[in-house]
């Protein structure tokens, strides 16, 4: 095994560009010979024949000595490169015989090409180890958010016997696009309050899951305010998790449950504050015709709550999207006042942090703002060639 990039075609057209140059300075010299032999014919008065003989003579012994030295030069860089390709190739096999033991020395320098499967594996758990354990808060997180959704959700459907999966699809389906909804409405709130838009996909994705699993809890306890912690708690958590094991922000476990906690407070706070009104306005609104389903015997909930009862007393079998849309906007119209006042406070809270972010810092010492320097602009003199 050679130990650098060494080619002998490389070397030996150095020797084909050396015996070129020698047959050039053979013809040079033929014909130099030929010319001292047509200066027989020229007349003396024309020019001096036996200067001329003299120079030819001349430049053709110079050429024959650079013709030896051309042949001695061609056969010295043989040599030479048929010493450099030996030496190589002894190093090559001296590594080859050594390399175990570097390598098993200095593992840090084993190219992949070197290394065999079990030697890639380890490398692979190494990497993954060290991924884990800078993600270590997340992931135990999430997996701690997925065992406990994957718990109350099959204990709930066992709950319910054979239409236990019908009712918790029904529930989880309704919960998940309130979900979605909401956070759509506090995403424009907070982009016509701050001018940015913060949603995306894990964000939604969060909403959904949190509001399906809220919709689960509905199911199972009846309690509003369990509801809105389960739904919270879920979306947070969620979301912090998955932002910081996609890379898009780090989150430490304080972080993480100090996110969680402040969540499940405002969302129970907001509960306890505008769900009440938003039924009472929801009565009041009934009254006008295009609203007039919001309240009453035949509003959305009513019928969503009638669907619901005779699944579970196995009155029917399953339910139509009419009792999907049913959920959806009585769930949408209870929890509205919350949702529009979680949008304005997370688009106050940013934006408060920006001009926080903005502001310039003041030495404490001497209790004036540092000098900001303005960027000078840079003129560029032409260059004049003379």
């Amino acid at each position: 095994m050679p130990t650098i990039e060494f080619s002998l075609l490389k070397s030996t057209l150095i020797s084909d560009s050396y015996s070129t140059v020698k047959e050039s300075m053979s013809s040079l010299k033929s014909l130099g010979t030929t010319l001292n032999n047509q200066l027989l014919f020229f007349d003396s008065t024309v020019c001096n024949i036996e200067t001329m003989k003299s120079q030819i003579q001349s430049v053709s012994d110079r050429q024959d000595l650079e013709i030896t030295s051309l042949d001695n030069l061609i056969e010295e860089t043989d040599d030479f490169f048929e010493l450099v390709a030996q030496t190589d190739e002894k190093v090559g096999t001296e590594i080859s015989s050594r390399k175990d033991d570097f390598y098993e020395e200095y593992s840090y320098l084993k190219p992949d090409c070197e290394k065999n499967g079990w030697e890639k594996f380890c490398d692979w758990c190494s990497d993954a180890a060290e991924w884990c354990a800078e993600h270590w808060a997340a992931l135990v997180t999430l997996i701690v958010v997925v065992v406990v959704v994957a718990a109350i959700t099959i204990a709930t459907i066992a709950s319910f016997g054979s239409l236990g999966p019908v009712l918790v699809g029904l529930v989880a389906l309704v919960g998940g696009m309130v979900g979605l909804v909401s956070q759509l409405v506090s995403d424009v709130i907070n982009l016509i309050i701050t001018g940015d838009w913060d949603g995306n996909f894990i964000s939604y994705f969060s909403a959904f899951v949190g509001g399906a699993f809220g919709g689960v809890v509905s199911l199972a306890t009846g309690n509003p305010y369990l509801v809105s912690l389960a739904d919270s708690a879920v979306s947070s958590l969620l979301s912090s998790s998955l932002e910081d094991i996609t890379g898009i922000e780090r989150h430490s476990m304080g972080d993480i449950l100090f996110d969680g906690l402040f969540s499940v407070g405002l969302s129970l706070g907001f509960s306890f504050c505008f769900d009440k009104l938003a039924g009472k306005l929801s009565k009041k609104l009934s009254n006008i015709k295009f609203f007039s389903r919001l309240s009453g015997r035949n509003s959305y909930e009513a019928s969503y709550k009638t669907s619901i009862t005779k699944l579970k007393n196995n009155t029917i079998k399953h339910f139509t999207l009419k009792t999907i849309r049913n959920g959806v906007i009585s769930e949408l119209a209870g929890g509205s006042l919350s949702t529009i006042a979680g949008g304005v406070f997370d688009g106050i809270k940013e934006r408060v942090e920006e001009r926080n972010d903005n502001k310039p810092s003041v030495n404490p010492k001497l209790n004036v703002s540092p000098i900001v320097i303005p960027d000078v602009p840079v003129f560029e003199i032409p260059a004049f060639s003379w």
